[in-house]
């Protein structure tokens, strides 16, 4: 599979909470801010040591 990118793409992270929990309205709203700034595309990233996906799947 070739991809060929274009255009302005953000990579987008999730935003945290002082106690370490995802705060989901300010990732949503910085999300929200890149679509109306007209950004191509958005990469998510994620880096987390398996404790933390673990703790990342109670929060749900």
């Amino acid at each position: 599979m070739t991809v060929t990118w274009q255009g302005v793409c953000a990579a987008v992270m999730a935003q945290f909470s002082a106690d370490d929990s995802i705060n989901f309205a300010t990732t949503a709203n910085m999300s929200d801010e890149l679509i109306n700034k007209a950004v191509h595309g958005m990469i998510a990233l994620a880096i987390a040591s398996p404790t933390n996906l673990t703790k990342l799947k109670w929060a749900r």
